[in-house]
């Protein structure tokens, strides 16, 4: 993840499927963004066993969703 202190923004990979799951993947083209570090929830180190799916572990996952709980976010509904 690159940082960019001046905007206050960071370029960052997003893995699939968006959303809760178990097991996650990144795509086969890369999916990278600079967005607002205000809109990143937590920071995450997934890891893997095979090198393909990875896993986010029950501590990041809380981490983010007490985060997204608290900018009033609901997972089918987005944020209100």
């Amino acid at each position: 993840m690159q940082t960019m202190p001046d905007s206050n923004e960071v370029e960052t990979s997003f893995l699939y499927p968006h959303g809760p799951s178990k097991s996650f993947s990144y795509p086969d083209k890369s999916d990278v963004f600079v967005i607002s570090s205000e809109d990143i929830l937590t920071m995450v180190n997934p890891t893997t066993v095979t090198g393909r799916i990875y896993a986010i572990s029950p501590v990041e996952i809380t981490a983010a969703q007490q985060k997204s709980w608290q900018r009033g976010c609901d997972e089918r509904l987005g944020c209100i």
